[in-house]
């Protein structure tokens, strides 16, 4: 079974949790409010996607973080497709996302999570809405002979160069 869904809006990364001092004294640590909103537009989307199911085993999630134009790329001389090079870090997408699906329940554990990818991409021009597109399927659905194909040369250069 796989699951397909969108979260509205513009795609947060990770935020780095800050130390406060909590009422005791004691520092405590304390995630952004800006990534933990994110967390929760996602894990309330992927909660309606899922429905009942949860998935375990090996998770195959790709991603792709749609982020609104600038202003220099709404041109009419501007590509209609534009990577975004910009902050946040895929990586910092990729994990606000992973941490809204696990906290919805839908996967047992992030740490399940053996393959996938991250894009960052702007909007189109027509639309220019911003949005977080998330496929989440089990490994046993991946086209096997490409990523095995992959993954084997991958260990095969890595071998040959520690030779």
């Amino acid at each position: 079974m796989s699951v397909f869904f969108v979260v509205p809006g513009q795609p947060v990364g990770k935020g780095r949790p800050r130390a406060v001092r909590g009422a005791n004294g004691r520092p405590r640590m304390v995630t952004p409010a800006k990534t933990r909103e994110h967390e929760r537009c996602v894990r309330l989307v992927a909660a309606d996607a899922f429905g009942d199911t949860v998935m375990s085993g090996p998770i195959s999630v790709d991603i792709v973080a749609v982020f609104r134009r600038p202003k220099r790329l709404l041109t009419k001389s501007a590509p209609s497709f534009s990577w975004c090079t910009t902050k946040p870090d895929a990586d910092n997408v990729r994990k606000a996302c992973l941490d809204g699906l696990q906290s919805s329940g839908c996967i047992d554990d992030d740490s399940n999570v053996v393959d996938g990818r991250t894009a960052k991409v702007y909007a189109s021009k027509a639309s220019n809405k911003p949005m977080t597109i998330v496929h989440v399927k089990p490994v046993d659905s991946v086209d096997t002979a490409m990523s095995d194909a992959w993954l084997f040369s991958m260990l095969e250069r890595a071998r040959c160069r520690n030779e």
